[in-house]
């Protein structure tokens, strides 16, 4: 242990600074491979793809846990005591999809061929096996020691009580202008009439030839066509008319954003933390900017966010009406479930744990939940089916696995002609490993509808289920890596990908963008992009780590035994559980636009002074 003090001249920093960073008791044994280990962590994923300034950030908090936590020797052990399992066991998952999501670090130094002798290739062998244990060793401690730390002082920590002068209603009002104005003025100073990507007109292309498809969702193209239509009758100009949704969507992401920080101020909190969170909503880049994007992705992460908290609301019995709480329920669960083809699953998820949670105490909620499910369901499928309205194509729902079985197709040389020949029915397979993008699966897509042969692949759907699991059994590397690279966005540091637009995407209906203020555009553009550049503001942006925020949120939950807590972080999880299995890119930050909504608020009913903490208190 003194030689490793030597070697990293721990000895030459000053007492003070010692302390801070190792404890007073660093120079025991088990704490200096606890150290060495983290140091090692962070200085492996230097050469990571991904955000690297979100693994510092967590590998110095996991340095200073440590430091708080651990005050004796048994402290620094207890990572061995049988209390300690669930801790160890998610620090564990941590460690491994931080590594899986890096295997390319680790791809040279286990797959390298060496011609040399028998002794040196053990040697290296070792030296890998060492390696691997060492970074997982890093992270296991990096999230312990945080798990540690948050249940020693965050879980028994509640906001204290505070009294208010203003009433609820006149806060909402406020804050619901305030939003409105803010991101109206950006609109039609800079973003006239509004954002809108190829998908936005795809769905304005089928306003206009009445000829839909629900490939984008129907219940979202026809609120743009109501919009449009409402727009109609006072303005004749096309891009008036668009940006009346653009309205629409800044009104409905206000009421959101007000409903929650007024649902905030109810619980009697620190106003700096209510107004905390309403800067955050009104502040950040991707809530002003998504706000006037016509992407279903807005309203339907305004409807997670209004859902969450009107379920808290009414189990905690927050606000005066009842009904209106009720009523919020109900009208978001269809926008939920119609408003983006993984919402139905993602609310699927959600009902069946409320139901265990809350089914007793609230059965006529959830009978009423169990009718907008199947309601929601007619209204996708036999609904659409009459009006003869297409359904998204095979391919669409099947990204995963395309992804999984074109990358054997591109690294392998060693399918079957039967394979081949199944695989070549429904794609041109020459093409494959020239069309095959690891991180999004649009090109493969667009192979097999070029193909044009879906209806073979619907047929024969057992031929190719067994297809995917026999290839996958054989090909367990190109199946593991093809799912990291699909989906790794969503559960990992974060990546340098496409955060937001700020621009109409070029098309022939007459839609064109008109900047008024070109001072304020020129800030709002340079603004927009500083969250990608600057590693400081990145943890902001990164999908993954809002990930791992919500589910120590309902790690917190779980300690304090407060179940509502620990259920309101349901309906975020299940969408990006979601994401995991059917994601089309890999790293889409709109995809996960409900978890930057939700979060700021599920973090801060965390230490909420519920029923089950003043049970625990007593």
């Amino acid at each position: 242990m003194k030689q490793f003090i030597q070697r990293l001249h721990l000895e030459q920093l000053p007492l003070k600074l010692r302390h801070f960073l190792l404890g007073k008791s660093f120079t025991s044994a088990h704490g200096g491979i606890q150290i060495f280990t983290i140091l090692s962590w962070l200085l492996f994923l230097t050469r990571t793809d991904a955000y690297y300034i979100v693994y510092f950030l967590i590998g110095v908090g996991g340095l200073f846990c440590r430091r708080v936590v651990t005050t004796s020797v048994s402290d620094r052990q207890m990572i061995f005591f049988r209390s300690e399992r669930r801790t160890v066991r998610i620090a564990s998952l941590f460690s491994i999809a931080v590594m899986c999501a890096n295997y390319p670090l680790f791809e040279n130094h286990l797959t390298a061929e060496t011609t040399d002798s028998l002794f040196i290739r053990w040697f290296d062998t070792l030296e890998a096996t060492v390696r691997l244990v060492v970074i997982f060793l890093g992270g296991l401690y990096t999230l312990y020691f945080i798990l540690r730390w948050l249940t020693r002082k965050a879980v028994p920590f509640v906001w204290s009580s505070r009294n208010y002068d203003s009433k609820p209603t006149t806060l909402f009002l406020v804050t619901f202008a305030l939003f409105a104005a803010v991101d109206a003025s950006i609109l039609f100073l800079c973003f006239y009439p509004g954002i809108l990507t190829p998908d936005s007109m795809e769905q304005i292309e089928q306003i206009m030839s009445g000829h839909y498809s629900n490939h984008h969702p129907f219940y979202h193209t026809q609120l743009i066509g109501l919009c449009m239509e409402t727009g109609k009758l006072f303005f004749k100009n096309i891009n008036q008319q668009v940006a009346v949704y653009s309205l629409f969507s800044i009104l409905l992401t206000s009421f959101a954003f007000a409903y929650t920080t007024t649902t905030l101020y109810r619980l009697h909190i620190s106003m700096k933390i209510v107004t905390g969170v309403m800067l955050a909503y009104l502040l950040l880049p991707y809530h002003i900017f998504h706000s006037f994007t016509m992407w279903k992705d807005i309203p339907f992460s305004a409807f997670v966010l209004i859902f969450t908290v009107s379920v808290f609301r009414l189990i905690e019995n927050v606000g005066s009406s009842r009904h209106l709480t009720v009523g919020l329920i109900l009208l978001s669960t269809f926008g939920i479930c119609l408003f983006r083809s993984n919402g139905l699953f993602a609310f699927v998820i959600t009902f069946l744990v409320f139901a265990c949670f809350y089914g007793k105490q609230h059965p006529k909620i959830c009978l009423t939940l169990v009718g907008i499910l199947l309601l929601s369901w007619v209204l996708k499928h036999p609904v659409l089916h009459v009006l003869h309205i297409s359904q998204p194509d095979t391919i669409e729902s099947l990204s995963v696995p395309a992804q999984q079985i074109a990358r054997v197709v591109a690294q392998c040389d060693d399918l079957t002609e039967n394979q081949k020949n199944l695989i070549a029915k429904v794609a041109d397979i020459e093409k494959i490993p020239r069309d095959y993008k690891a991180y999004i699966s649009d090109p493969i897509k667009e192979n097999v509808r070029t193909k044009g042969n879906q209806a073979y692949l619907t047929a024969h759907k057992w031929e190719y289920i067994r297809l995917y699991v026999t290839l996958g059994l054989s090909h367990p590397k190109q199946y593991f890596e093809a799912w990291v690279e699909q989906t790794k966005g969503y559960w990992n540091a974060g990546y340098d990908y496409t955060l937001w637009w700020i621009q109409v995407s070029p098309n022939d209906l007459g839609i064109k963008n008109r900047i008024s203020s070109d001072a304020l555009y020129e800030v709002c553009r340079a603004y927009s992009s500083r969250f990608q550049k600057i590693g400081w503001l990145q943890p902001f942006v990164s999908i993954g780590l809002h990930t791992w925020f919500v589910l120590l949120t309902a790690y917190i939950g779980h300690q304090k035994k407060d179940r509502l807590t620990v259920f309101l972080t349901v309906p975020v999880i299940a969408i990006i559980c979601s994401l995991l299995i059917a994601t089309p890119v890999f790293s889409e930050f709109r995809y996960a636009y409900s978890l930057f909504c939700c979060l700021p608020f599920l973090a801060v009913i965390a230490f909420r002074r519920s029923t089950a903490t003043e049970r625990g208190a007593k």
